[in-house]
């Protein structure tokens, strides 16, 4: 944020001086858009003259600045828009030469530098997690979005309640660290970018989220991605809100017959008869179906899931 306001600062004090310069009114319009595209493309060149961009970021979205990187861009930016200001105001334009040194030292650190400017941030690989079943745990980053998060799925722990050999946790995926389907983990849809899963600091879509989180519980990295004719129907279970799968029997229906005609209409009438069914057991039955399903999902082993 430093860095971004001495850029505003520097651009602003910039276009004064050429606006002072130059009389045509066209100027201002030809100016932005070039450094539009000067910020634009010298932020995405993987060079090192791509370091100069007061815009750049890290290569992953875990990364933090280094506590020097702020200062130093402000000398660069700062340097060359006091340059322009004191080269065209001040009495003695040889003054100018001080901050444009200034800038042009700093300019070199920041080629020189490499990826020792920005370092992988620790809190995103510490977890925090809450106390419900299975818990839900996200990296301590993201600490704001655990509450949203457990409200999103508490539906989905309802559902779940009771169900045997559930997985320990729905974990936040770190760098590095990949959730596999035979660890007692199960992926949360990622975070990030912000402003597609999470908006202010909500969960944006509850009934989505439900709906990601439950791709990974029933349908894991398995070699065979077909989840049996039972995975829709289980997810239209957990995931009741999602307008998708079974969860709007007559459009379930109509899909069917335009996509796979009068074999697909009965497929889907017998998947909806098997969610009525399993909505119509009782609770620990039903559970114990749950837990049997989703074992045999995680061994990816269709041909173990339960009968209903």
């Amino acid at each position: 944020h430093v860095a971004d306001a001495f850029l505003v600062a520097g651009l602003t004090a910039v276009g004064f001086v050429v606006g002072r310069v130059v009389t045509w009114r066209g100027i201002a319009l030809v100016l932005a858009l070039g450094c539009y595209l000067l910020l634009g493309i010298s932020a995405y060149v993987d060079t090192p003259s791509g370091r100069l961009a007061p815009a750049q970021e890290p290569g992953v979205s875990e990364g933090i600045p280094a506590l020097w990187l702020a200062p130093v861009i402000a000398v660069w930016v700062g340097g060359l828009a006091l340059a322009a200001l004191v080269g065209h105001l001040a009495r003695r334009r040889l003054l100018a030469l001080v901050p444009l040194l200034a800038a042009a030292l700093a300019g070199t650190v920041l080629v020189q530098t490499g990826d020792d400017a920005w370092r992988t941030d620790p809190r995103a690989q510490r977890l925090v997690c809450d106390d419900g079943m299975p818990r839900i745990c996200v990296t301590e980053r993201h600490r704001n979005l655990l509450a949203p998060a457990g409200e999103a799925l508490s539906g989905l722990r309802e559902r779940l309640a009771g169900a045997p050999g559930l997985p320990e946790r729905f974990v936040e995926e770190r760098r590095g660290h990949r959730v596999r389907r035979d660890s007692g983990e199960v992926p949360l849809p990622s975070f990030t970018p912000l402003g597609r899963t999470v908006a202010r600091g909500e969960v944006a879509d509850e009934a989505v989220f439900t709906w990601e989180t439950v791709a990974g519980l029933i349908s894991p990295d398995c070699p065979d991605p077909s989840g049996g004719a039972l995975e829709d129907v289980v997810w239209t279970y957990l995931a009741p809100a999602h307008r998708r799968n079974l969860s709007d029997p007559a459009d379930a229906l109509k899909r069917a017959e335009r996509y796979r005609g009068a074999e697909g209409v009965a497929e889907t009438r017998a998947a909806l008869n098997k969610l009525d069914r399993l909505r119509a057991l009782p609770e620990t039955e039903r559970a114990a179906w749950l837990g049997a399903y989703l074992a045999a999902a995680r061994r990816c082993d269709v041909a173990a899931q339960p009968a209903l």
